[in-house]
């Protein structure tokens, strides 16, 4: 307190004083009462306080929580069934397992799991690992992460530079403005082109080009014009699995895809042709009816034979009890590729038994597709089978499969249903849309490469890949159809590839998908009651339009035909190898 000046005497000075400190108390006192008051009044910043990480923990969550339930945000989600795919994991941390509803598989029980119920635990037979960790191949989940994604996974093979060409003595060498060389042989009358770098981009001689080189001096795709007026067709894969068609005069079609190979003959019915199939030793012969859509040429599989309408309508059904079954091939087939399949450990419907059957014929013609590759190459005995990065088939896929299967079921319960019992007639010239566009999705039944819509990389495909319709997009002008995948063996497209395949392509696999169920019912008609519940009455009988006369002189044929082409095939790429290295 500040003593005023006009205070002159000692004694006021004195009082003046002593008033001070008579109120300096006061005054404290009143202070901390109203530092008590602010206090009391303001517990909530103090309970908030340890609030504030609980808060912000959402922002600390691992992203692939994010990325898994992104989709199901979205508006086609709610216009399309959901659509089950193995999503990239993020951080090296594993996705949530599938709900099983914590009850264990029990052989035969009253409940009906769908897909079977795993009880948690790992099937028997692969190799342990986590079978929810999806095949990226080597790409970041896409979404709201904000990153961009790495490249795509090239099927198991980077691309690598072509070889140098290393002209001999006697070629005339030309350089091109943008620094591209043309070497020309006039003795052999083979162009070679070159890249300002010097390697191989294509190789011509009359009759022949070859283009898309590999390391090793091959070429990805060959055209070879032969005396007869037919021309070969000649591509090797990113998995280096090769393919040869020629169309021989008289509309005879050779194609040799590895193990798998047949002859296509035109039939004397208008509109239908056989295909004799050449697996190893063995023949069979199939039978396809023609049509076109949007100046597209494709063929549909007919069935042999039809069943009595109530066997297909109990295929479809649930059993009630779930089943145990054991396969002849499990539990440790070389071709689960290390984990990527595994058959359920219960059934509840012959549909999800169906779908085992044809992903386990699937399989099988990858893998025996991959030993003829090494065969092809005399690259020595093949390698083993690569472990599985961790993906699996999930069952939530399977079942995806299993309505595929259902579909088709009731499809052919209603064609066995009609009379005659086959399809009925078209109009000529009319445009028939393929019945592989009403399918969803399909289960790859052969190999070939893709590219990336928008990026254009490329990344290859084979047999037991799973791949989707895209919902909502139709058939391009030129014939192709939008699909993703939603499951691939490590070293194919990662899930979610997004690419176009042709729609003849695309029936080819659905023609394969029928066939494998009419292999898998007449496995069901013949072992009723025999490891699984008894059947109705299959009552087989034959498809007229189904039928190819028995004719073992075209059976003897088609195995030479095959032969020959193979055989010429690896004369031709040998030759190219030879001319690619500069004589050397």
């Amino acid at each position: 307190m500040k003593i005023a000046r006009t205070t002159k005497t000692p004694f006021c000075r004195a009082l003046a004083v002593a008033c001070c400190f008579a109120l300096l108390p006061v005054l404290v006192c009143a202070q901390t009462t109203d530092d008590k008051n602010k206090k009391k009044a303001a517990p909530a910043p103090a309970q908030q306080q340890p609030a504030r990480p609980a808060q912000q923990a959402p922002a600390q969550q691992p992203p692939p929580r994010q990325v898994q339930q992104a989709p199901a945000q979205q508006p086609p989600a709610q216009q399309t069934p959901p659509r089950q795919v193995q999503q990239a994991p993020f951080g090296g941390q594993n996705p949530q397992p599938p709900n099983t509803g914590g009850q264990q598989p029990r052989g035969i029980t009253g409940q009906s799991p769908q897909p079977p119920n795993t009880g948690g635990q790992q099937p028997r037979g692969i190799t342990g690992q986590n079978p929810q960790t999806p095949n990226t191949g080597g790409q970041q989940p896409r979404g709201i992460t904000g990153q961009n994604p790495q490249t795509p996974n090239t099927g198991g093979m980077e691309r690598r530079a072509a070889p140098l060409y290393h002209p001999p003595a006697g070629v005339q060498t030309s350089k091109q403005p943008n620094g591209a060389q043309i070497h020309v042989d006039p003795r052999t009358h083979t162009t070679v082109h070159t890249d300002p770098g010097g390697h191989i981009t294509t190789l011509e001689r009359p009759g022949l080009t070859a283009r898309g080189f590999r390391p090793d001096g091959g070429a990805a795709h060959i055209e070879h014009s032969r005396p007869d007026g037919s021309r070969m067709v000649v591509d090797r894969g990113l998995h280096g699995e090769r393919r040869v068609e020629v169309v021989r005069p008289g509309g005879v079609r050779v194609v040799a895809v590895g193990r798998q190979s047949f002859v296509e003959r035109p039939m004397s019915r208008t509109g239908y042709v056989s295909r004799t199939y050449v697996v190893g030793g063995r023949t069979e012969v199939r039978v396809y009816r023609s049509y076109s859509y949007r100046s597209v040429s494709y063929v549909t599989y007919v069935p042999r034979v039809y069943y009595q309408p109530a066997f297909y309508g109990w295929a479809a059904r649930p059993w009630g009890p779930a089943v145990s079954y054991s396969w002849s091939w499990a539990p440790a087939a070389p071709w689960f590729y290390g984990g990527y399949f595994a058959p359920a450990p219960v059934y509840d419907t012959p549909a999800l038994w169906l779908t085992d059957f044809l992903l386990a014929a699937n399989l099988q013609v990858a893998y025996d597709n991959q030993q003829q590759q090494y065969q092809d190459q005399q690259q020595g005995p093949p390698p083993q089978m690569a472990q599985s990065n961790g993906v699996m088939l999930t069952p939530e896929i399977k079942a995806q499969i299993a309505e595929e299967v259902k579909q088709q079921l009731e499809v052919d319960r209603l064609t066995a249903s009609q009379p005659a019992a086959v399809p009925p007639a078209q109009a000529v010239g009319a445009d028939v849309p393929p019945p592989a566009l009403k399918q969803r999705v399909f289960v790859v039944s052969t190999s070939f490469d893709v590219t990336a819509i928008g990026s254009g990389e490329s990344c290859g495909l084979s047999a037991g890949d799973i791949i989707e319709r895209t919902p909502g997009q139709s058939i391009t002008s030129d014939g192709k159809v939008p699909v993703d995948v939603m499951s691939s063996k490590a070293g194919d497209c990662p899930a979610e590839f997004l690419t176009r395949i042709d729609v003849a392509t695309l029936q080819d696999m659905q023609n394969d998908f029928k066939n494998q169920i009419a292999s898998g019912m007449q496995t069901l008609a013949s072992n009723s009651g025999k490891g699984l519940p008894a059947s109705p009455a299959a009552n087989p009988r034959p498809s007229a339009d189904g039928q190819a006369p028995p004719n073992p002189t075209n059976d003897a044929q088609s195995r030479d035909l095959v032969a020959k082409l193979n055989l010429e095939a690896d004369q031709t790429e040998a030759d190219i190898r030879r001319t690619a290295g500069g004589g050397q």
